[in-house]
């Protein structure tokens, strides 16, 4: 950038002449790649694939635009060299620690993930008696709620050692697939909206106080 700066200064024809900058040409000055992830380079988590496997990964997806292929970080310090990705085409949700490239964990959903939102679970202020209680003193450990192409949600606890799901929505709730989801700042209210045009509110703390046992 600075080297730019002297170029253009040399080229001013007024002392108070601003100074351009064209980002083609210092795009690479910018940014350094650390990690480059394709989703669907192993999408079922297969241990050792073939290559018959490969090809059949190819035809399926390959050579195809997927519009709602989304990554998103982890909030806080705990996770902060890892982040979850999911597409719609794949019922998987994805954690990645770019820092070592590599797929540290893959939560099979059993639906097609559309919308995702993440919470430290020691912002939720879970009851004394709750099932949950002491899920979320230790660090580390967040809510996960995702919005599905069926038009339900599904949260989860997500933790470095395991992962539960917690409780889901009913089907017929939400005409639609989940466009969005958001949880308030204490986690009491969970937000969604989906394709209808439709906007719910939840109750998900209640929810999570009185069911929120962890599900096989």
């Amino acid at each position: 950038m600075k080297i730019l700066e002297l170029e253009q200064a040399s080229k001013k024809k007024a002392p108070n002449q601003p100074v351009y900058y064209d980002l083609a040409e210092v795009f690479y000055q910018q940014y350094d790649l650390i990690d480059s992830f394709y989703i669907f380079q192993n999408p079922h988590g297969q241990e050792e694939m073939s290559e018959s496997d490969r090809n059949q990964i190819k035809q399926l997806y390959g050579g195809k635009k997927y519009h709602s292929c989304n990554a998103r970080f982890a909030p806080g310090s705990a996770m902060s060299d890892q982040y979850f990705c999911w597409v719609d085409a794949l019922q998987f949700i994805f954690i990645r620690n770019y820092q070592r490239s590599e797929i540290i964990k893959q939560i099979s959903l059993n639906q097609f993930p559309t919308s995702l939102f993440i919470i430290e679970f020691t912002k939720l202020k879970i009851d004394e008696e709750s099932a949950i209680k002491d899920i979320g003193i230790s660090k580390g450990n967040f809510l996960v709620a995702i919005g599905t192409k069926e038009g339900r949600i599904l949260i989860y606890r997500y933790g470095s050692v395991s992962t539960t799901r917690l409780i889901h929505t009913k089907g017929g709730i939400s005409f639609g697939s989940i466009v969005s989801v958001d949880v308030s700042g204490n986690g009491e209210h969970l937000l969604a909206s989906n394709e209808t045009g439709e906007i719910i509110t939840y109750d998900l703390l209640k929810k999570l106080n009185e069911e929120g046992a962890p599900q096989p």
